[in-house]
């Protein structure tokens, strides 16, 4: 069986360190992985902004362009503010903040993505991903083969 037609699968055998794990990670992987998440955070914050009655039908057109323009947000803004709120990460409430700013940009999105990948699973790049998970940036590696003796 060849292990390079396969999907990454979730093990977590070690805590994730970007120095040490550089050149393990996926980028097309990890990538498309985390602007899914925010894609699908974007169709939730649409939804729910389309439907607000207090806004105008002006307002309400721009509310469509939520989907497209918030992995863009997620890629010039979440990105840069975790890897900063990670370094401060010592300081008092950095952490929780962290987890907000997380929360409002792809948690929301991430019952979505766990749909899409029960129905379309060529479409998902990680093989089960979180039904809700509060870390803003997942890095799809290649793990090296495990054997689990019994």
């Amino acid at each position: 069986m060849s292990v390079s037609n396969q999907k990454p699968f979730a093990v977590i055998v070690r805590d994730f360190e970007f120095s040490r794990d550089f050149r393990s990670i996926q980028w097309k992987a990890t990538l498309k992985y985390n602007l899914l998440r925010a894609a699908m955070t974007g169709c939730v914050i649409a939804l729910i902004g389309f439907n607000v009655p207090a806004l105008s039908v002006d307002n309400r057109f721009l509310v469509i362009l939520v989907p497209f323009l918030w992995p863009v947000f997620y890629i010039f803004f979440v990105i840069p503010s975790s890897v900063l709120m990670y370094w401060f990460s010592e300081i008092p409430f950095v952490g929780l903040f962290s987890r907000f700013l997380s929360l409002i940009s792809v948690t929301l999105g991430d019952p979505f993505v766990c749909i899409i990948s029960h129905y379309y699973p060529n479409v998902v790049p990680v093989e089960a991903p979180p039904l809700f998970s509060l870390t803003p940036v997942f890095w799809v590696i290649d793990a090296p083969e495990i054997s689990v003796a019994s």
